[in-house]
């Protein structure tokens, strides 16, 4: 089914993996969608989103899969391309626990997503 989006409503965010190792290499993947109120991708949408975490674990990077985007990979802030962007999630040596991410945007309705380090 195809339908057109409302406008940019709110963040999704999705880890490919929930518990990683705590050996300090480990990654989950956790991918930032713009959606519109009734959850639907909005890949017209190009907004900034801004990145945080806390816990047992770094953003080790962020993209957005546009080549023309020069924003280098460690910044916490960029813009979602297609609607979409990544956070590249990465477990710290030896320290178990939770790592919690936060993607905000302006206009945006933020989202929280935890990922567990062992």
């Amino acid at each position: 089914m195809v339908r057109t989006t409302g406008p940019p409503a709110k963040i999704r965010l999705t880890a490919d993996r929930k518990t990683i190792d705590a050996d300090g290499y480990d990654l989950s993947f956790v991918t930032v969608e713009v959606v519109d109120s009734r959850g639907d991708l909005v890949r017209q949408a190009d907004n900034s989103v801004t990145f945080s975490y806390c816990g047992a674990g770094t953003i080790g990077a962020t993209d957005n899969g546009f080549q023309a985007d020069f924003t280098v990979f460690p910044s916490l802030q960029r813009n979602v391309s297609s609607g979409k962007a990544i956070a590249i999630v990465q477990s710290k040596l030896g320290k178990s626990g939770k790592i919690t991410i936060k993607v905000q945007g302006e206009g945006l309705e933020s989202a929280i997503i935890t990922v567990i380090t062992k």
